[in-house]
């Protein structure tokens, strides 16, 4: 029996055991399933320009001068004299961007968005490319074959490997087409490129055998005689062929990997955000910890986790106030911001409460960028004697879903000296 290994039709005594996932056409003729295309979404242009306010600037307390401006228009503490729209940003180039927008470069990103290229808008979480491209998360960039893509993120979509998508595939000679190794490429009835191995035709049954000749039945033994010796054993019928056992199914064990996130973000963009506070709030210490909504429990989120992203270049990481052993993130000044993003039923942000501390602003955010209540302002400062850290803001009863949580520093209290820093300290997130 003669057997030819190759890419091309092999002899007719070969039989293939055809694998229908064996085969893979080459990466240049058929992309690789984890490599997608990047996405180009162009900064939003401005929402017009910040307008003044009222003439009377400078004569009127902050909170007097607020009122001054149009309805749903709101005071930028970094362009005296000017409003924006309520929930947006102000631009430190005198522009506005509307409501859950950020200003990025030359125009305005969806809050959670991050900028990238100087140009583009980039999802939470995704990458950003060197031509200011993106991929969503769970991918990062790469470029095959001259097309600039994302691949899934544990995979190799061919950059640096062979023309096969899968490694360890061998190209078939004279063929646009890869097959597993121990394979052969051969094309079917129907001229399809196909992987297959080589088996042998069955083999056909031998002929019968003839019967062994058997001994004769032995005589009857005479009367009185001594009883007769037993027959000679026959000789064993022709052997049957065994039934042949299927083979025990293997079993697949899959196995997944869980990535921790990183660092947190810093971005030096401007994140000052001004909206106008339906309420004011003193800093209130629970002697407790708050117990969890029923069925849930409490995750404590430290002030280093990669899900809070912070605005602004002042930011610092230090001892707290309080607690030697906890890290905490401090800013001053009204052009710093934070953003934390999570998932949940309810969430309590713990502060420092002392001389030094100021006024931040709290807005939260729904999965579509649109405020769950209204902006709350809250004063954080406190005497020598009364200093303390604990829960500066909380939120209870949300429906469970992902929510973003945007805290803006707005400078030092109405109750400090002029000597105080209004700073904004954060422990961390319950």
């Amino acid at each position: 029996m003669l057997f030819i290994l190759g890419c091309i039709a092999l002899s007719a005594e070969v039989v293939h055991a055809e694998d229908p996932f064996a085969g893979r056409l080459l990466v240049g003729l058929s992309p690789n399933p984890n490599f997608t295309l990047r996405t180009y979404k162009p900064v939003e242009g401005h929402a017009g320009v910040a307008r003044r306010h009222s003439t009377l600037d400078g004569l009127l307390q902050r909170r007097q001068q607020a009122s001054a401006c149009l309805p749903g228009y709101g005071l930028c503490p970094n362009l005296p004299g000017k409003c924006c729209p309520a929930g947006g940003q102000c631009c430190n180039t005198g522009a506005c961007c509307a409501t859950g927008k950020i200003c990025y470069a030359t125009g305005c990103c969806n809050r959670g968005e991050t900028g990238c290229g100087g140009k583009n808008c980039c999802v939470a979480g995704g990458d950003c490319c060197s031509d200011g491209g993106c991929c969503d998360a769970g991918h990062y960039c790469v470029n095959i074959n001259g097309k600039a893509g994302c691949c899934v993120k544990g995979q190799t979509c061919g950059s640096g490997g062979g023309p096969c998508a899968d490694r360890g595939f061998i190209k078939c000679s004279n063929e646009n087409y890869s097959c597993a190794p121990g394979q052969t490429c051969y094309r079917d009835a129907s001229n399809n490129v196909k992987c297959g191995v080589p088996q042998k035709p069955p083999a056909q049954d031998p002929p019968p055998k003839d019967p062994p000749v058997q001994d004769p039945p032995p005589q009857k033994p005479p009367v009185q005689d001594p009883p007769p010796q037993k027959p000679p054993a026959q000789d064993p019928p022709p052997d049957t062929p065994s039934p042949r056992q299927n083979p025990t199914p293997s079993t697949t064990i899959t196995m997944t990997r869980t990535t921790t996130p990183g660092a947190p973000q810093v971005t030096t963009a401007p994140p000052t955000t001004t909206r106008t506070p339906s309420t004011t709030s003193s800093l209130n210490v629970p002697t407790a910890t708050p117990p969890p909504t029923q069925g849930f429990v409490n995750q404590i989120v430290n002030s280093s986790d990669a899900r809070i992203t912070y605005f602004g270049d002042g930011w610092t990481q230090s001892t707290s106030s309080c607690f030697s052993n906890i890290r905490s993130q401090k800013a001053s000044g009204v052009s710093h911001s934070l953003q934390f993003a999570f998932s949940g039923t309810g969430v309590y942000m713990n502060v420092a409460k002392n001389a030094n501390a100021g006024i931040f602003g709290v807005t939260l955010l729904n999965n579509q960028n649109t405020a769950v209540d209204t902006t709350v302002e809250v004063d954080a400062f406190a005497s020598n004697s009364e200093s303390s850290c604990g829960i500066g803001w909380q939120r209870l009863g949300l429906q469970l879903s992902q929510y973003t949580l945007v805290v803006d520093v707005l400078g030092k209290s109405r109750q400090a000296s002029e000597l105080s820093a209004g700073t904004f300290e954060l422990l961390n997130f319950l």
